[in-house]
């Protein structure tokens, strides 16, 4: 997810480049800051291409929960965008195991051996 982090960085940037307003960037990362600061820890959220089965949730949460620690709620949402497989965000980690990542990396890798 970290291409998404820089794609949106980039857009705020050439946003407020665009209309002279670079000057403000400061008071808005505060601002993002003081919201993600706000956003409660202990949650997970994974983001799938299609809806998981009440089973396999289950089964995920339970998982997630071995491995991050329980007193985590976990969270399940649905984006096409990704094609297929799933992204995890906890805290400021993020695992992306999207199809599209990966798809995203080899075309990168291809314009790169160009």
């Amino acid at each position: 997810m970290a291409n998404l982090s820089q794609t949106v960085a980039d857009m705020v940037y050439d946003f407020l480049a665009k209309r002279d307003g670079l000057d403000q960037l400061p008071e808005i990362i505060q601002i993002l800051k003081s919201r993600y600061d706000m956003l409660p820890s202990d949650q997970v959220l994974v983001t799938t291409a299609i809806s998981l089965s009440p089973e396999t949730k289950k089964q995920l949460s339970s998982l997630l929960s071995q491995r991050l620690g329980s007193g985590n709620t976990v969270i399940f949402k649905t984006d096409k965008s990704i094609v297929g497989g799933l992204v995890i965000r906890h805290k400021d980690k993020i695992i992306d195991l999207s199809l599209n990542h990966r798809l995203n990396k080899i075309r990168e890798e291809l314009e790169n051996d160009n």
